[in-house]
C-alpha cells in the first residue's frame, strides 16, 4: 500500500506542483487562476498526509491450527514503535469472537466488548485514554445480568447493582470517585435480605445489619467514621441471642454478655478501652459455671476459681499480672484432690503435692495444658483476605485469645465479618467471631479470636469470612 501511494502521489504531483510554481512565479494573473492554486496545494498535502499515515500495517495471528486469533491495525510513532491502533478483534481457538474494541495510540479507546467461549456477551464497556468511562455492563455465562455500573476517569461513580447467577439481585449501592457513599444493600441468593449499611466517602457511617437466609437477624450495630462506635448484638440461626457488648471507636467497651445456642449464659466480663477489666464468669454449656476470676487492664488479677464440667472445683489460684502468685490447689472430676502447688511470678517454688485420682499420694502429676500452634490453617481463599501463621496470645484460665494478621488484597477499603473454627482432627472443638472494619487495600490488620471453649487440643484453624464488602 505504501509504494502504491507513493506512485500515485508521483503521477498526481507533477503537474499540480507545476501548477504551484506559476502561481509562486505569476502573482498578477487572474482570481480564477489564483483559486485553481489553492485547490492544487490542498490536493497535494492531503496527498503527503494520506501517505504519511498510510504507516498503519494490518496484523494476524493464528493459532496452531490454522484459526485466526487476532486481527488489527498496528501504527509507528515518531520513534518508530508500534502499537495497536484502530479496530481489533479477537477469537477464541473454536471461531467464536472473543473481544472486540477499538484503539488510538495503543491505549484502549472507545466501546470494547468481550464475550464467552460459548458466544454469550461477558462484558460491554467504553474508554477513554486507556481508562473506563460511562455505563459498563456484564453477564453471567449462561446470559443473565450480573453486574451494572459507571465510570468517571476509571473510577466506579454512580448506582452500582449486581445479581445472583440465578437472577436474584446481590447488592446495590452508590459510589462516588471510586468511594461507597450512600445506602449499600446486598441479599442472599434466595432474595432475602442478608445487609443493610451506608457509607460516607467511603467510610461506614450510621446503622448497620446482618441478616441469615432465613430472614432472621444476624447482627446489629453501628459505625461512626469506619469504625465500630455503639452497641454490637449478635444472633444464632434460630433467633437466640449470641452475644451483646458496648463497643467505641472500633474498640471493645462495657459490659458484654455470651450465649450458647440452647440460650444458656456462656461469658459474662466488662471491657475497658479494649480489655477486659473487672469480674469475669464463664459457664459450660449444661450451665455449670466453667471459671470465675477478676481481670485488670487485660490480666487476670487477685483469687480465681474454675470447675469441671460436672460441677467439681478443677482449680483454685491466685493471680498477679496474669500469673500464678502463692498457693494453688487443684483438684480431680471425682471430686479427689489432686495437687497443692506453690508459685512466684508464674514459676513453681518449694515443695509440691500431689495425689492420684484414687486418692494415694503421688510424686507427680500434670496440672495444666495449653494449646499449641495449629499444624495447619485452612481460609475460604475468597481472593479479598491474606492471613499470617496464627499466634496464641493468651491460653490460660479457661481462655483463649488467637491473633492472626489478615492483609486486604482487594483494590479498595473492606469490612469483613470471620469466623474461626479450631478443629482437632475432623471434630470442632471450639468457634471464635471478629469483626474487620475499614481495611484500607493493601493495609494489614490483626484479628483477634476470643473463645472460652476447651481449645487446648486444637490442631487445626479454620478461618472463613463472611459479609465482605
Amino acid at each position: 500500500m505504501v509504494r502504491m501511494t507513493a506512485r500515485l502521489y508521483a503521477m498526481l504531483s507533477r503537474p499540480l506542483l507545476g501548477l504551484l510554481g506559476g502561481c509562486v512565479v505569476d502573482t498578477r494573473r487572474r482570481r480564477d487562476w489564483g483559486n485553481a492554486c489553492w485547490v492544487a496545494l490542498a490536493f497535494v498535502l492531503s496527498v503527503a498526509s494520506f501517505s504519511a499515515c498510510s504507516r498503519k500495517e494490518l496484523r494476524e495471528e493464528r493459532y496452531p491450527n490454522g484459526a485466526l486469533k487476532s486481527r488489527g491495525y498496528m501504527k509507528q510513532d515518531a520513534e518508530k514503535n508500534y502499537g495497536r491502533h484502530g479496530s481489533w478483534v479477537f477469537w477464541y481457538e473454536n471461531g467464536q469472537k472473543q473481544q472486540e474494541s477499538t484503539f488510538k495510540d495503543d491505549k484502549l479507546e472507545g466501546p470494547a466488548t468481550l464475550w464467552y467461549e460459548n458466544g454469550q456477551k461477558m462484558q460491554q464497556e467504553t474508554y477513554k485514554d486507556d481508562k473506563s468511562e460511562g455505563p459498563a455492563t456484564f453477564w453471567y455465562e449462561n446470559g443473565q445480568k450480573k453486574k451494572e455500573s459507571a465510570y468517571k476517569a476509571d473510577k466506579l461513580d454512580g448506582l452500582v447493582t449486581v445479581w445472583h447467577e440465578n437472577g436474584q439481585k446481590e447488592s446495590e449501592g452508590t459510589y462516588k470517585a471510586g468511594k461507597s457513599d450512600g445506602r449499600f444493600i446486598t441479599w442472599h441468593e434466595n432474595g432475602q435480605k442478608e445487609h443493610e449499611s451506608a457509607f460516607k466517602a467511603g467510610k461506614l457511617e450510621g446503622p448497620y445489619a446482618e441478616w441469615y437466609e432465613n430472614g432472621k437477624k444476624k447482627q446489629e450495630t453501628t459505625f461512626k467514621d469506619g469504625k465500630l462506635d455503639g452497641g454490637l448484638i449478635t444472633w444464632y440461626e434460630n433467633g437466640q441471642k449470641k452475644q451483646e457488648r458496648g463497643v467505641k471507636g472500633d474498640k471493645w467497651e462495657g459490659p458484654y454478655t455470651e450465649w450458647y445456642e440452647n440460650g444458656r449464659k456462656k461469658e459474662e466480663g466488662t471491657f475497658k478501652d479494649d480489655k477486659l477489666e473487672g469480674p469475669l464468669t464463664t459457664w459450660y454449656e449444661n450451665g455449670h459455671k466453667k471459671a470465675e476470676g477478676n481481670y485488670k487492664a487485660g490480666k487476670l488479677e487477685g483469687p480465681a476459681t474454675f470447675w469441671h464440667e460436672n460441677g467439681q472445683k478443677e482449680q483454685e489460684s491466685t493471680f498477679k499480672d496474669d500469673k500464678l502468685e502463692g498457693p494453688s490447689t487443684y483438684w480431680y472430676e471425682n471430686g479427689q484432690k489432686k495437687a497443692e502447688v506453690e508459685f512466684a511470678h508464674g514459676q513453681r517454688v518449694g515443695q509440691s503435692l500431689a495425689w492420684r485420682e484414687d486418692g494415694g499420694r503421688a510424686k507427680a502429676v500434670a496440672l495444666t495444658e495449653s494449646p499449641a500452634e495449629p499444624a495447619a490453617i485452612v481460609t475460604d481463599n475468597n481472593d479479598i483476605l491474606s492471613f499470617g501463621k496464627p499466634t496464641v496470645k493468651s491460653a490460660r484460665y479457661g481462655i483463649t485469645r488467637v491473633l492472626v494478621e489478615v492483609k486486604n488484597m482487594a483494590k479498595h477499603q473492606i469490612t469483613c465479618t470471620l469466623t474461626a473454627t479450631f478443629l482437632k482432627g475432623d471434630s470442632i472443638i471450639g468457634t471464635a467471631h471478629d469483626m474487620l472494619s475499614g481495611v484500607s487495600a493493601g493495609d494489614t490488620k490483626t484479628a483477634e479470636f476470643t473463645t472460652s471453649d476447651d481449645v487446648a487440643a486444637y490442631d487445626t484453624l479454620k478461618l472463613k469470612t463472611s459479609s465482605c464488602f
